[in-house]
């Protein structure tokens, strides 16, 4: 732990900490993927490869979806979405819940923004 306080010249003031601890937020759960469609090569599962590859749906598929289960509570720290070389972007809609089924829609992107 490290903590640096630091003023300009002539800086002066109080710092108290109290009540302070450590806590283990080790994620013990690892996340699942799964889609209405993929892909071949670019399964669910690839969406948290971390590689440039990621999960696409197939071809076709009218409305496709992600859905990524973290099997816990957990602070994540943003999302990425590419879009295929030459693709056009189109608009989408992220959604965050914690059982499933009910789901509270936190970003929409219109295509012009995509």
């Amino acid at each position: 732990l490290e903590i640096a306080i630091a003023a300009g010249p002539g800086g002066r003031g109080t710092v108290w900490l109290a009540d302070l601890r450590l806590e283990d937020r080790t994620y013990r759960a690892r996340p699942r993927a799964r889609a209405s469609s993929a892909e071949a090569g670019h399964e669910a599962e690839r969406a948290l490869a971390g590689d440039a590859g990621g999960w696409r749906a197939a071809p076709g598929d009218p409305r496709p979806w992600l859905e990524i289960d973290f099997q816990e509570e957990r602070e994540y720290g943003g999302l990425i979405v590419t879009w295929p070389s030459g693709a056009a972007p189109r608009s989408f809609t992220v959604a965050t819940g914690n059982d499933g089924s009910h789901w509270t829609p936190v970003h929409r992107a219109e295509a012009a923004d995509a």
